[in-house]
């Protein structure tokens, strides 16, 4: 007999905090990505459609006003192919704020049947309430793929956002971009290849003016590989970023931050298909070359609840810090095809 939810971790049980739409053609909510404003609201977005690519999919958003304990509706910004013919699904997206207050979410759009792919992006300046289209133009129409994770703040006042080359894509077909703003996520300018090695799914982030990340590897049939850099010009990578045993395992969508009460500590979630998320922490003060840096498992986040269609897709778990040492973390679950709910907890760490 399967069960029908995640299973619970150290930090106790999950919960459904974003419940799919009724409507047939949107119950399927997945790759939830999240953000704190200033003002202390929650803003998280996620893919709406039918199922895990399967057409007929958008990007939606969802508000929280009380430190996640609700959250609003899923609302569609965009939907395909609807709002554009040529692609057939919302992707990945990337979140975060500017220094302005503003929220920016950027978003991709593919078709990958013509090997077609796009991205497009929203700014919000009232907290996620009204949402206006930005330039993406130098990154859209087959010249990057996907985008991915965080939007992060540079030493010199840029933004900074990463995705991977989807095939299609010229002149880079497989890699790693990175493009930038200095305009407060308002236009977004050429992306710049860091590695035209097979990666995908770079969770990055800008701490202490270095760049440290975690690439998907190989399809996900890897360990996640560490990317370090010290301006966003050279990168220097390691496999195996948490120096774990090997297994046949899979794992999809990696996150990383950095805390912001401890400029030296970073936190990342593992992810593994049909297994379970796990934490982990590193202190940038512990080693001298950032390649080194030992990864400390601090718990079990949640566990997959069971084999079954009423819950075969699941995980991309997102962290975002509510402050006081709490911290919410969310990641989807349910049917691949249908039915498919954000849930979420809080962790106290």
């Amino acid at each position: 007999m399967s069960n029908h939810k995640p299973l619970a971790g150290d930090w106790g049980e999950a919960r459904r905090i974003l419940t799919a739409p009724e409507e047939w053609d949107y119950k399927h909510l997945a790759w939830p990505k999240m953000t704190r404003t200033d003002s202390g609201t929650l803003v998280m977005a996620c893919s709406a459609g039918l199922g895990h690519n399967m057409g007929g999919s958008g990007l939606a958003f969802s508000l929280s006003e009380d430190n996640g304990r609700s959250f609003s509706p899923p609302e569609m910004l965009r939907r395909f192919p609807q709002f554009d013919r040529r692609y057939r699904d919302c992707g990945n997206f990337a979140i975060g704020t500017a220094a302005d207050g503003a929220v920016i979410l950027l978003a991709m759009a593919f078709n990958q049947e013509k090997e077609l792919n796009t991205i497009f992006g929203f700014r919000s300046e009232d907290d996620g309430r009204n949402w206006h289209a930005v330039d993406t133009d130098k990154l859209a129409n087959n010249t990057t793929g996907s985008v991915y994770g965080n939007i992060f703040h540079l030493p010199n006042g840029r933004l900074g956002v990463v995705g991977h080359y989807r095939s299609g894509s010229m002149p880079h077909a497989q890699g790693i971009w990175m493009s930038f703003s200095d305009d407060n996520g308002k236009s977004w300018a050429s992306a710049k290849c860091i590695t035209e090695e097979y990666y995908v799914e770079p969770a990055i982030v800008c701490n202490r003016g270095r760049l440290i990340g975690l690439l998907r590897t190989d399809n996900g049939r890897d360990f996640y590989t560490l990317a370090v850099s010290p301006d966003g010009e050279e990168w220097d990578f390691k496999p195996n970023a948490f120096d774990l045993e090997p297994g046949d395992r899979s794992y999809p969508s990696p996150f990383i931050t950095a805390d912001p009460r401890n400029s030296d500590r970073l936190w990342a979630l593992s992810s593994v298909r049909h297994e379970d998320i796990t934490l982990y922490t590193a202190d940038m003060s512990s080693a001298n070359n950032l390649l080194e840096l030992k990864w400390n498992r601090v718990g079990t986040v949640v566990k997959w609840g069971g084999p079954g269609e009423q819950h075969a897709d699941w995980t991309y778990p997102w962290m975002c810090y509510l402050g006081e040492d709490r911290w919410a973390c969310v990641f989807y679950y349910g049917r691949t095809r249908g039915r498919c709910d954000i849930y979420g907890l809080e962790l106290q760490i």
